[in-house]
């Protein structure tokens, strides 16, 4: 055996039997890789007297999509070809998807945001295509794995809420999971007390569901992840609480 190429090998043997006749034969091969491409192997061998030459041969091509294969083998008299093809299809939230095998579970994630990495227990499974989808095929169901994605390569004006979560999908089935990528809305926000006066710094801002942002230097407060309507309390050093809403109007970031 000779390999060459990191998946690569071929084999070259002579043999002579008792009644003198030679016998060669010739193997050449290639492994699939791990992720996806093209394999492929061909032998061909002579045997002495009348028995004539034997010939085979394979290609198969595998990516995430689809798994097909081809080939032929026999002698000079006969010759038999082959061809197989396999593959999965899933039909969720109105789009269809490919995949090359799905045994057990899938997960379909939707980011609302083209070419975002995405991570199935910390590994990277594909970006998100065209319209926002990306499928995870062929996970173990009744497990509750992490899922999570990539945004540093987000522009600088879109954010997402959630960028990790644990699911478990039944045996059989598919799950649509959603990690919605939007817009930041963000704004930098004078606060005021009843009688006009600027709100001393430092006080906590709180907003329901949102992380606490705090007053500066002239009640000035950098607010992200804004909403149509913000209500929101404030707790100045001196304990006194101040209520307000913030309203957007639609359409204005």
């Amino acid at each position: 055996m000779i390999p060459f190429g990191e998946q690569s090998s071929a084999s070259i043997s002579v043999e002579r039997d008792q009644q003198g006749q030679s016998n060669q034969r010739l193997y050449v091969s290639r492994a699939m890789p791990s992720d996806s491409g093209f394999a492929y192997d061909a032998s061909w061998a002579h045997q002495g007297g009348d028995s004539g030459d034997y010939r085979q041969g394979s290609l198969r091509y595998r990516n995430n999509k689809i798994d097909t294969s081809a080939g032929f083998y026999g002698d000079d008299d006969n010759t038999t070809q082959w061809a197989d093809f396999t593959g999965s299809l899933v039909l969720m939230d109105n789009h269809v998807f490919a995949a090359n095998n799905i045994n057990d579970a899938f997960v379909v994630l939707k980011t609302r945001y083209p070419d975002v990495t995405v991570r199935y227990e910390n590994q990277a499974m594909g970006s998100t295509d065209d319209a926002s989808y990306l499928l995870v095929p062929s996970i173990s169901s009744y497990y509750g794995a992490k899922y999570d994605i990539d945004t540093l390569d987000l522009p600088a004006d879109m954010t997402a809420p959630r960028v990790e979560q644990r699911f478990a999908v039944k045996r059989k089935s598919g799950y649509l999971l959603n990690f919605p990528v939007e817009p930041l809305r963000a704004a930098s926000v004078i606060l005021h007390d009843s009688d006009g006066q600027s709100l001393p710094v430092s006080g906590p801002v709180l907003r329901r569901d949102r992380a606490t942002e705090y007053v500066g230097w002239d009640g000035i407060v950098w607010m992200e992840d804004l909403s149509a309507s913000n209500p929101m309390r404030v707790v100045t050093p001196d304990g006194r609480q101040c209520e307000t809403t913030l309203a957007i109007a639609e359409g204005q970031r």
